[in-house]
This record gives structure tokens, C-alpha cells and sequence, in this order.
């Protein structure tokens, strides 16, 4: 959505957002785009835009009590809300509640990330997300940084948010915003931010272990595959299963052949040469199934069927 305009790009952000009011001195040459991408967890918008004020001053009453948590792209932005007041540079977040009046000052060109999503959907109290509005969360060290690396992967790539992966990372991005929430309020509440930190980590193993599951059959399954959809490097990937019982490898390793132990139990795929269902679970080497799967379960896959079978 294209905005020529301070009223045009106000009609357009109060209909994506909550009622809002802008204002530009850049009167003849402003510019707003906005790409805007529900989920059904969050709603996700990518904004680039020229100098412009954004407030928000109306009654709660017409608002969703929604949260807004942003992650400044590029340019700078001064997020004014409950007395305080934040100024972002690139690769900085903050978060604000739309049931109290905020502005947003972006004193030149910028872009930003934007996730609105009910204040219940983080599973904070509203007096830990309070204590937190309008305070900069840096994106270089912590949960922090997981949160920003996801999120800018995001705003790079917004039409993968679409369809059933949609979802999935509006439900990723959720826990990680919650994650560096959590992190910035035990912090300020003088407590330790391990659990936050153990937190982030929990809700990309587990946006990890779904995509897992949902391609153990593809033979290009792997970290680096992994790692592209979660938008993060294969380092981080590594660092974020660090102290599992399994390595992301070997746990993949382990659940293809958990499946194909599951379809030699079965009768009804018999008619199947073992090597096959090695081949269909990413094992196309027959030899080196076998070997896997004896290492697993003490047999070889045609030993265990011929034992399931009395």
C-alpha cells in the first residue's frame, strides 16, 4: 500500500493498526509504503516511510488492547509512552500497549518492522509489559539478538507469510517478542535474565522440531536448510540446540528412523522392500540404513520386521 500523503498514510495505518494521527513537515514530496501481512497470531507489517509523527491519543475503548513491538530497520525513531521516552537506531526494538496514548517521531527517512498482536498472546501480565514500554531493547547481545535476527529476516522476506508457514512464524516471532520482553522486565524488576534467555532459545527449538517434522522426508533436510527457514545462521542454529540430549542432527537422524521403524511395524507396507523405506525416510543408501537403524535399535531393519512378525 502506497501513501503520497500524511492523510493518505494516516487512513492507511489506522486501518492496519489502531486510530492514529500524522503529521509531516515534508508536506509535497512524502512517502509511505506499507506492507502489511496477518498471520493469525500477529499481525506483521513492514513500513518504509519519509519524516513523519505518529500519535495515538484516542480512548482505550477504541482500541483492541493490542501490543505493538517494532524493530527499527533503518533511520532512527523517538518512541514516546508512559512518561518515558526511547531513541532506536538500527537494529533496536521497543514495545508499546495501544491502549494508552504513544508517539513515534522519525525524524528523517526510515523503516521499521512492525508486530501488533493482543496483549494477551505474550502471556505477560499488563504491569510487566508497562514497565517496559518505551525502553530500547537492543538487537546486538542476548535473546535480543535472536529476536532481531528472526524478526529483520522477516522484513526481508514478507511474502513468505503466507499460507501454512504464515502461522508457524507468527507464532515463532510471538514467543521470541515475549521472550525479550520477559528478559527487559526481570531485568528492571532486579532479577536474572537466564530463563528469559532459555525462553527464546525453547521457542526456536520448537519452530525447529515442527519444520523437522514436516520434512523428514526430504532429502535435503539438514541444518542449513533448518537454519534458512528460521532466517538465522547455522552457527546460531547449532548454538540454540546446545546442552539437548541430541545434536539437531543427530535428533533428525533419530526421528526418520523412528519412522521407519513405525512402517516396518506395520503389516499393510510389507509388500515394501526394507531398502525402500529407508530411501522414503532420507536413508537412500541401503547399507548405511542398516547400519543406522542396528545402531538404534540393537536389529537390522529386516531382522525387526522379520521379529514383529513372529
Amino acid at each position: 500500500m502506497l501513501a503520497t500523503s500524511a492523510t493518505d498514510f494516516a487512513r492507511l495505518a489506522s486501518e492496519v493498526f489502531v486510530p492514529l494521527e500524522v503529521d509531516t513537515t515534508e508536506r509535497v514530496t512524502f512517502r509511505a509504503q506499507l506492507d502489511h501481512r496477518p498471520t493469525g497470531h500477529v499481525e506483521i507489517s513492514h513500513i518504509h516511510a519519509t519524516r513523519h509523527v505518529v500519535e495515538h491519543d484516542l480512548s482505550p475503548a477504541a482500541t483492541g488492547g493490542s501490543v505493538k513491538f517494532g524493530l527499527q530497520l533503518g533511520g532512527t525513531c523517538v518512541v514516546e509512552q508512559d512518561g518515558r521516552s526511547a531513541l532506536l537506531a538500527p537494529g533496536d526494538m521497543v514495545v508499546y500497549d495501544t491502549d494508552r496514548p504513544y508517539r513515534l517521531d522519525f525524524p528523517r527517512e526510515a523503516r521499521l518492522l512492525v508486530l501488533m498482536l493482543p496483549g494477551t498472546g505474550l502471556e505477560l501480565s499488563p504491569s510487566a509489559v508497562r514497565s517496559v514500554t518505551a525502553t530500547r531493547f537492543r538487537g546486538d547481545e542476548g535473546v535480543g539478538a535472536l529476536a532481531a535476527d528472526f524478526l529483520g529476516g522477516l522484513s526481508d522476506r514478507m511474502h513468505v507469510l503466507s499460507g501454512r508457514s504464515a502461522a508457524r512464524l507468527g507464532r515463532s516471532a510471538v514467543d521470541l517478542v515475549g521472550a525479550v520482553i520477559t528478559e527487559r522486565a526481570e531485568d528492571m524488576a532486579g532479577a536474572g535474565a537466564a530463563d528469559a534467555t532459555t525462553g527464546g532459545h525453547e521457542a526456536l527449538r520448537a519452530v525447529a522440531r515442527a519444520f523437522v517434522e514436516d520434512h523428514l522426508a526430504d532429502p535435503q533436510l539438514g541444518p542449513p536448510m533448518i537454519a534458512a527457514h528460521l532466517f538465522l545462521s547455522v552457527r546460531r542454529l547449532h548454538e540454540i540446540f546446545q546442552g539437548e540430549e541430541y545434536t539437531l542432527s543427530a535428533w533428525i537422524r533419530h526421528r526418520r528412523l523412528e519412522q521407519c521403524r513405525r512402517t516396518l511395524l506395520d503389516p499393510g507396507h510389507d509388500h515394501r522392500p526394507v531398502s525402500r523405506v529407508g530411501a522414503a525416510w532420507g536413508f537412500p543408501d541401503a547399507a548405511h540404513f542398516s547400519r543406522l537403524f542396528k545402531q538404534e535399535f540393537g536389529v537390522s531393519p529386516a531382522q525387526f520386521r522379520i521379529a514383529t512378525r513372529g
